[in-house]
């Protein structure tokens, strides 16, 4: 059976397997509370992966608008730090080496 450990208004905050100094009371698996501390830690854990997953969306939305603006002229590559302008130059490459490879495998092949 799990061990919790609660803040100092009742609540729980944190779960182990084994007792510990901080997680001395022991409850059932199916520990009303506890089951509601398992979900919500999961939809915190999910909020964050989602967040991730938005941050590298985003960041391909700056690439992309970093290429429209230097494609109309708007600002050049070297009106950005040297850090910045080798990780535009790079991403540049792999999604160019990207789009290259894409023409040579067929989804339905099997590799």
């Amino acid at each position: 059976m799990p061990f919790v450990v609660r803040d100092t208004y009742g609540n729980i905050v944190g779960v182990v397997n084994q007792a510990t100094r901080e997680a001395v009371e022991e409850v059932a698996a199916e520990d009303p509370e506890l089951v509601d501390f398992l979900l919500d830690l999961g939809g915190e854990l999910n909020l964050k992966r989602r967040i991730l997953e938005s941050d590298a969306e985003m960041g391909r939305v700056v690439e992309d608008l970093v290429d429209i603006m230097m494609t109309k002229r708007l600002i050049n590559i070297t009106d950005f730090p040297n850090a910045a302008q080798s990780k535009l130059n790079l991403r540049r490459h792999l999604r160019e080496r990207m789009n290259t490879l894409q023409g040579l495998v067929n989804a339905d092949d099997i590799l």
